[in-house]
């Protein structure tokens, strides 16, 4: 089975596909998207989309999980 991850954000994307057989797994593919700081926020997302579609594509996963986004006013109390 191959199980892709997705760590969301909008200046770095994390993403990372391992393959499991039994106990053993096997890295397929990890890395960061990163955009570009002057884009907008819609060019960011493009970016974001486009090479998550080719990394897909490429990867060909059973199921992809993505990390949940969270905000916190009080980094030190979220911790």
């Amino acid at each position: 089975m191959k199980i892709f991850g997705i760590d969301p954000g909008s200046d770095r994307t994390g993403y990372g596909c391992v393959e499991v057989h039994g106990s053993r797994h096997r890295i397929i593919a990890s890395g960061a998207i990163q955009t570009r700081p002057q884009a907008s926020f819609p060019e960011k997302l493009l970016t974001i989309h486009l090479r998550l579609t080719a990394l897909l594509a490429e990867c060909r996963p059973d199921c992809v999980a993505i990390e949940n986004v969270f905000y916190a006013s009080n980094a030190r109390s979220a911790l």
